[in-house]
């Protein structure tokens, strides 16, 4: 039943994302990124002395975004051929634990390639750096402004503003809306988000993103659903959101986990409409002269494992968004490298969160 491939999906899914981010498997070596975007400002390093590595430094705070990084940028350390060592204080370290280890970083050598804990003592261990005229890349984050930043000399690699993202995917759902759902093709186009409840900043900025976006984009937010990695608490929360909005028309994910996880729900229809995840034919309202009445609603979100772009590509999603950590840190990685021997280094690299969207969606969704 419905449930039972649920449950297996998300299972399937959170292995997949455990195993992404602790292994260097070439399965998931991604191609050359798109959309990158340098500024015309750069600056140029000492070339390096024997014994190059790329020291990476990581704040305290665990989470997936960071793991993964770790392991893709031991791989692609490896690919340019040069050593990487990973630096990171201990979970109850105070936050000015970063700074401290970065000023212990071999100085000969090595560049830096720091996700910042955004602390003083962080910044003014960069500056002291920078008068060094030491490579250093910033990935993901920049610092806070401040007059000690001001004297950080590094490159910034980050993502693209997530609005660009973000408003793609809505405007995806209500174009597969109007065409395609129980719902007046002149709305109002009731939505759903689904906000991964985890206390990271970017999934803070994406839930935030995808809300404003889609509220731009003419839904209408009837409900908010967190979510933390249990597939059954989901669908305790979805199941009376259906039966209450039965011409629901779109919901958006800033969550990978919970995109599949509904996307595998809706693999067992009834008559012709599709069933929410967790739901059986009792719990459906009774048929209309139209069919079945339950809820057909569009999808997207955000992703992270590669192989979900079929979500899209199938016609199970309307459109998903790549979070592209391939991309992120292989430019972070390259630009350390060029640091390394003494290349100019631009001010700043924007990587893109490419969106694929889906050409052939048809009412009946297919089997993954």
């Amino acid at each position: 039943m419905i449930r039972g491939r649920f449950a297996l999906i998300w299972g399937l899914t959170i292995l997949s994302l455990g195993w992404v981010a602790g292994c260097d498997s070439s399965l998931f070596v991604p191609p050359p990124p798109a959309g990158l975007r340098l500024s015309t400002t750069q600056r140029t390093v000492a070339a390096p002395t024997a014994g190059q590595e790329i020291v990476l430094v990581l704040p305290s705070e665990i989470n997936p975004d960071t793991e993964a990084w770790d392991a893709i940028a031991r791989k692609e350390a490896g690919d340019v051929r040069v050593g990487y060592r990973l630096v990171r204080p201990e979970p109850n370290d105070p936050p000015s634990k970063q700074g401290e280890l970065i000023k212990q970083v071999d100085k000969s050598g090595s560049a830096l390639l720091v996700v910042t804990n955004r602390s003083p003592e962080t910044t003014a261990a960069l500056a002291s750096l920078s008068a060094e005229n030491r490579p250093i890349v910033l990935l993901g984050r920049s610092l806070p402004e401040s007059p000690e930043a001001a004297k950080v000399k590094a490159t910034l690699v980050a993502y693209e503003p997530i609005e660009i993202s973000a408003k793609k995917l809505a405007v995806a759902v209500i174009e597969d809306a109007r065409k395609t759902t129980g719902a007046d093709p002149i709305g109002p186009f009731e939505c759903i988000l689904i906000k991964n409840t985890f206390p990271d900043e970017s999934n803070v900025a994406r839930a935030a993103a995808l809300e404003t976006q889609a509220k731009a984009a003419g839904l209408t937010i009837v409900a908010t659903v967190s979510f933390n990695a249990d597939g059954a608490d989901l669908n305790r929360q979805l199941v009376p959101l259906f039966k209450a909005h039965p011409k629901l028309a779109a919901i958006l994910s800033d969550d990978e986990t919970a995109l599949s996880g509904i996307t595998a729900g809706r693999q067992e229809d009834v008559g012709a409409k599709l069933v929410a995840p967790g739901m059986q034919k009792a719990d459906l309202p009774p048929p209309t002269d139209k069919g079945p009445a339950g809820p057909d609603y569009r999808i997207a979100g955000y992703i992270v494992t590669r192989t979900n772009i079929n979500l899209a590509k199938f016609g199970q999603a309307s459109a998903v968004a790549d979070r592209n950590a391939f991309g992120l840190v292989k430019r972070a990685i390259q630009a350390s490298r060029d640091g390394l021997e003494g290349k100019p280094m631009p001010k700043q690299i924007e990587v893109e969160m490419p969106v694929t969207r889906s050409k052939q969606f048809s009412a009946k969704v297919q089997s993954l």
